[in-house]
């Protein structure tokens, strides 16, 4: 027999679940970012300053990118996504799907260098892309964070999304 009660909850258990997992891979990148001084220094063989420089350029780049990206969620549209799952989860997806293209590329070495020995074109290179991924990463975290704001009904709730997610990230870790 069919109870709309036990769907509910189990609609609810679903969405809480999801709502969890949604930052997992931006969560895994953030922690994999953390051997890229190694990376830079080790296996591209960058100096220290330009190594330096590169993550100084992401983490500007990411600062300024945390200022506008609670305004994008809450007052950009995105035409075709926006209307069909909203405007933080849409904001959400795309910077998930660049975040996708931009870790493979940052964790591998120079596609436009190909053997050439400049010192300044791997160094634009990895602050290119080194600033897409904070770009992306601080559109991802910040509306995912709002959105669990947003979509928990009390705060007995919201505590358990937060327990939810971590735990999550704990496991996988």
């Amino acid at each position: 027999m069919f109870r709309p009660r036990r769907l509910a909850f189990t609609m609810r258990t679903r969405e809480m679940l999801l709502c969890a997992a949604g930052s997992i891979f931006n969560d895994l990148s953030k922690y994999m970012f953390s051997f890229s001084l190694l990376f830079l220094m080790e296996v591209v063989e960058l100096s220290a300053v330009d190594t330096g420089l590169i993550i100084l350029i992401g983490q500007i780049v990411d600062a300024l990118t945390s200022v506008i990206s609670g305004y994008l969620g809450d007052m950009v549209n995105i035409p075709v996504l926006s209307q069909k799952i909203g405007m933080r989860k849409s904001w959400h997806l795309l910077a998930t799907v660049f975040m996708g293209i931009v870790v493979p590329l940052c964790i591998n070495r120079c596609i436009l260098c190909g053997g050439r020995h400049q010192t300044w074109l791997p160094t634009v290179y990895y602050g290119f892309l080194f600033s897409l991924y904070n770009m992306c990463f601080s559109v991802v975290e910040i509306n995912h964070l709002a959105f669990i704001t947003t979509s928990a009904v009390s705060v007995e709730e919201l505590t358990d999304l937060s327990a939810i997610r971590f735990a999550m990230f704990i496991e996988l870790y």
